[in-house]
This record gives structure tokens, C-alpha cells and sequence, in this order.
């Protein structure tokens, strides 16, 4: 599911489905783990609100979806999005302008 989170829109999957949920390419289990690393990493154990940009990677419940960012769902990633940030542009815009493609973004899936 992707809901909003303190103005934020955050993916969330449990279960099976997070097996075949992926991010810009990279399963979404395996960003959770390195969410918790940085986490643990983190001299303040990731409490630190100082640092924004931070702060949205270490969501404990999912992965703050950027704009720009490509979802994938299903095995293989069957099906994929684009999560657009409408203050910061315009899918068509950006589709047509090349800054993300339908190719690269199974290409992706396919590293």
C-alpha cells in the first residue's frame, strides 16, 4: 500500500508481496535492511530530525516513495509506476522529455 505519512507517501509491503515489490530496481526488503543499518549506524540511532533528507530514508514502517521514483510490483516487476511529486513536475512532461523511460526502467529490474 502507499499512504501519506506526515505529508509524506510512503510503500508499504508485507507478507509475499514484499518479495515483488521493488524501488528504482532494488527489492523493497532489501531496502528495509539497509534502512535499519543506516539506522543502527547512526550515532543518534536515527532519532536525529536535523537532518531531513535522512529522516525520510529511515522510515521504520517503509520506503518514502521520491519523486521520480519507479515501483515495481509482481514477479519480475510485471507492473510499474512512475511516482510523480506534482510540485516538482509533470509525468508527461518528464516521459516525453526523456528523463525517465519505460526501458530503463526494465533494465532496472533486469541488474
Amino acid at each position: 500500500t502507499i499512504g501519506n505519512t506526515q505529508r509524506k507517501c510512503v510503500l508499504r509491503s508485507s507478507g509475499a508481496a514484499a518479495e515483488f515489490t521493488f524501488v528504482n530496481g532494488e527489492p523493497y526488503l532489501a531496502i528495509l535492511s539497509q534502512q535499519q543499518q543506516k539506522k543502527r549506524a547512526s550515532p543518534s540511532g536515527g532519532t536525529d530530525d536535523t537532518d531531513d533528507a535522512q529522516a525520510l530514508e529511515l522510515d521504520p514502517l517503509g520506503v518514502v516513495l521520491q519523486h521520480q521514483d519507479r515501483v515495481a510490483f509482481g514477479e519480475g516487476g510485471l507492473c510499474l509506476y512512475l511516482f510523480v511529486d506534482p510540485q516538482k513536475g509533470q509525468a508527461e512532461l518528464m516521459i516525453m522529455g526523456g528523463q525517465v523511460s519505460y526501458s530503463r526502467a526494465r533494465s532496472e529490474l533486469a541488474d
